[in-house]
């Protein structure tokens, strides 16, 4: 129990070493963070007052076929769902790799930043789709 109390208090300050010292990690971690808002923030504007009227929304769309995907409405909070444990999981693994390789680390928070851009226009195009 110690030693995961040590570890858990070692990431802590790693995490918030990276936070002082590295601009890049923090305008990354901020910009992921606030694209994860927007993308959880769209559907709730958007979906969720159509769900009472149709219990099934279109989820996925393709050039080909059109609408090829319906699901609940529910469904449609997969995606912001995916985009925090993204966060989640590239923040982690950006303060663990921090003191051994920093470019790694950069490159981690730049990733998650990319992977919540790409999931705020991937909701988008579905949002536009059920209006």
């Amino acid at each position: 129990m110690k030693a995961s109390k040590a570890q858990f208090n070692r990431f802590i300050k790693s995490f918030f070493e990276m936070m002082k010292r590295e601009k890049r990690y923090q305008w990354s971690l901020i910009g992921s963070f606030v694209l994860f808002v927007l993308t959880l923030a769209l559907p709730i504007w958007k979906i969720l007052p159509m769900a009472s009227v149709s219990p099934f929304i279109p989820l996925h769309y393709n050039v080909l076929f059109g609408i090829d995907r319906f699901g609940p409405w529910y469904a449609i909070f997969w995606i912001p769902g995916l985009g925090f444990a993204s966060l989640i999981a590239n923040t982690v693994l950006s303060t663990f790799v921090y003191h051994q390789e920093k470019f790694m680390s950069t490159l981690l928070m730049i990733g998650s930043l990319f992977v919540q851009l790409t999931l705020l226009c991937s909701m988008t195009l579905i949002v536009l789709v059920n209006l």
